[in-house]
């Protein structure tokens, strides 16, 4: 199946690229944790409502749970025994998908944002100056329509 010059180029290929994943790794996860706290942080100081302060508690309680799968990957990532660094990768999936349910949580702070708002959003960064007193006008007058100005607001 694999000649001995597969091989060798497999264990050249190890050899050269996990140093790299796990610098990667130990970059790439606390600049997440990082950006989760501060997300976390900006979300208690904004909320306004009801509902944009369940949004940060249920933030908070993600972060904090990122944060201990983070800790006990790094623990158990140092430990010699096998099931304990197979743990280490567990926790390391634990953490990825809890960030990634995380980045969810934008979707309720966007869900309320119109086609007609993004379609002016693009709009504006290519007019300059002169465009943005444009961007009113665009929005009051947009079809003849009055459109109520948009929230963040979840609830």
């Amino acid at each position: 199946m694999y000649s001995d010059q597969n091989i060798c180029e497999w264990d050249l290929c190890m050899y050269c690229f996990v140093p790299f994943s796990g610098t990667h790794a130990g970059i790439a996860f606390p600049t997440s944790m990082l950006f989760v706290c501060l997300q976390s942080a900006l979300t208690y100081r904004l909320a306004k409502t009801q509902g944009e302060y369940y949004l940060a508690h249920l933030r908070l309680c993600m972060t904090l749970l990122a944060f201990v799968g983070l800790v006990l990957s790094g623990v158990f990532f140092c430990q010699e025994s096998f099931i304990l660094q197979h743990a280490s990768a567990i926790f390391e999936w634990v953490f990825c998908v809890i960030i990634m349910l995380f980045y969810g949580t934008f979707a309720f702070e966007f869900a309320s944002m119109s086609g007609d708002t993004m379609a002016v959003l693009a709009r504006g960064r290519s007019m300059g100056p002169a465009g943005r007193e444009l961007k009113l006008d665009t929005l009051v007058g947009m079809g003849g329509q009055s459109h109520q100005p948009e929230t963040m607001s979840i609830l």
